[in-house]
């Protein structure tokens, strides 16, 4: 199982926040390619874009849901989504059907960590053991393998 680089977009209201996303990303040899302030605007990111992955913020600006974004994406784009929040819970991130969560704050290590476990789940089904906290993968349950 390799690295896999990444095509992402990334919703997040707090400019600087989401330059730091998306530096820690880049940084890890990930493509950014866009980011959004709204739900509305990453879904059409998403749309234009076709990412292999999206990290998306709870609460994102003009008072539009994450969590919502994160269902649309998925159920109508097919899209699998991470949220990177302060404001949501395991659960919460379940029932929007994210592959995972991240809670903030989070050092650039454990950015890269779920991200890359994500992708290597989306690319080939296996994910490494330990799987980093946070990340779900019963919304995949077809894959599931894990390797030692």
């Amino acid at each position: 199982m390799g690295r896999y680089k990444g095509r992402l977009i990334v919703a997040e209201d707090e400019a600087l926040v989401a330059l730091g996303i998306q530096l820690m990303l880049t940084d890890a040899g990930h493509e950014v390619c866009g980011v959004a302030s709204t739900a509305p605007e990453s879904v059409r990111l998403a749309e234009m874009h076709a990412p292999d992955l999206a990290l998306v913020d709870v609460r994102l600006a003009h008072g539009t849901d994450g969590l919502a974004a994160v269902s649309k994406l998925q159920a109508h784009l097919g899209i699998p989504s991470l949220l990177v929040t302060a404001h949501a819970s395991y659960a919460e991130a379940h029932a929007a059907g994210a592959l995972g969560w991240l809670r903030k704050p989070f050092s650039p290590d454990e950015l890269i960590r779920i991200v890359d476990a994500a992708l290597a789940w989306l690319h080939d089904g296996l994910v490494e053991v330990p799987v980093p906290q946070g990340l779900i993968l019963s919304h995949w349950p077809s894959r599931r393998q894990y390797r030692h």
